[in-house]
């Protein structure tokens, strides 16, 4: 592959940050709800202010539950030899063994566990292979989906993406600290940005080279298009020649009809909508609890209370009024709000895979621990198959792409 200028490379990158806004605001909004980091809005009710999802966070439940199923065991690595010669076999031998050391050695388990958690609820995840000076070896580090950005490739080609770009912001200071003549350059055609402003850099990684550059000042949050006022050329700051002869990087995608869809994407409406019918439901109980209480006058003076300031009933102490009648108005929740609070639990969790068993509850007739086990199994296990499907494939690549790049 031809060595590829750094103009294209802004131009290919400007391309796919365009294009994939909208998987973006799919990816923050279920982080966001993973992390707890969303409240309900009760705006139409007069007095109660915004309060946290008080539900079982059940977007969380489906991403955790399905990735700790799928990493419960170690992947084994085969390494096949080229002939059934001892020779050959000894070096398959200690090429397994190598790999099993280079996944210690990179904290693989509990990288994986973080992988299947991306996969779920992103769709996708990514690895890099990259090496590092200081350690002299080969590193394999785990990238977020949010700012990974692969070739673009139709839903139904499935293989190892061509060129892979990383996109990460940093301070001015950052880049002059690290590249001085870059940051001279850059400030030459940016006046008024300096510690203020975060500008957006990329790693491109194809077969060929790996070249780190700046983009520009950061746009937007999730803006629908490129909105950088200037930087469109950008900036190169380094570049190096790929020594492994192929892109060291897996971005794998779940098995859709025709976009990058989470296990979780469609849930995010119907979670919200269950979280807010929650939150009304509990505010009118707590009204019913401390009712509204009015004072309606008998003739056409307006009542008087003269016992001194109104008392609470929870004091024991009696209200005296003149000319009145008091009336408790008592309110409670429809009959219907809880049927419709289990039937959208039940769909959550029936799309998420989130079986009962998962939260310590057991419904049914099964009283046996074999019986559990096959509910439990039945459950998810589909779900299990396909995220180990692909990531076996994908760790398959991140061998070769270690061994290539040690």
């Amino acid at each position: 592959m031809a060595h590829i200028e750094f103009p294209q490379v802004v131009s290919i990158m400007r391309q796919r940050l365009s294009q994939d806004h909208e998987l973006l605001r799919y990816m923050v909004a279920i982080r966001d709800r993973y992390n707890g980091s969303v409240v309900v809005p009760l705006n139409d009710v007069a007095g109660q202010r915004p309060i946290e999802p008080p539900v079982p966070r059940l977007i969380q439940e489906a991403i955790d539950h399905t990735a700790m199923r799928a990493n419960s065991w170690t992947p084994n690595i085969f390494c096949p030899s080229e002939t059934h010669s001892e020779p050959n076999e000894k070096k398959a031998d200690n090429r397994r063994r190598s790999l099993y050391g280079a996944w210690h050695e990179n904290y693989m388990q509990q990288k994986l566990y973080r992988a299947y958690r991306h996969f779920v609820g992103y769709g996708t995840f990514s690895f890099m292979v990259m090496p590092d000076d200081h350690l002299e070896t080969a590193v394999i580090n785990l990238r977020d989906p949010l700012t990974t950005y692969p070739e673009l490739i139709a839903p139904d080609d499935i293989r190892a993406p061509i060129n892979v770009g990383y996109v990460f912001g940093h301070s001015s200071a950052w880049i002059k600290d690290r590249y001085p003549e870059a940051h001279a350059s850059m400030m030459a055609f940016a006046q008024g940005r300096d510690w203020d402003t975060l500008w957006d850099m990329v790693e491109w990684i194809d077969d060929t080279d790996v070249v780190i550059g700046i983009l520009g000042p950061r746009m937007p949050a999730y803006s629908p298009q490129e909105s950088r006022p200037y930087g469109y050329s950008g900036y190169e700051v380094a570049r190096w020649t790929n020594r492994a002869g192929m892109v060291p990087a897996v971005t794998p995608r779940r098995v859709t009809l025709d976009r990058i869809l989470g296990q979780v994407s469609t849930l995010i409406a119907t979670t919200d909508l269950f979280a807010r019918l929650t939150a009304l439901d509990i505010a009118a109980a707590e009204k019913a609890i401390f009712p509204d209480v009015a004072v309606i006058g008998r003739g056409a003076a307006p009542p008087q209370l003269i016992s001194g300031k109104w008392k609470d009933g929870r004091t024991g102490e009696v209200n005296v009024l003149t000319e009145s009648t008091v009336q408790v108005l008592q309110s409670a929740p429809g009959p219907l709000t809880a049927p419709i609070l289990d039937r959208l639990e039940g769909a959550i969790r029936d799309t998420g895979g989130i079986p009962e068993l998962y939260g310590g509850q057991a419904t049914g007739g099964a009283r046996t621990g074999a019986g559990m086990a096959a509910l439990g199994g039945f459950a998810v296990d589909p779900r299990i198959a396909e995220a180990n499907s692909v990531m076996g494939r994908s760790l398959e690549r991140v061998n070769e792409a270690y061994m290539a790049v040690m």
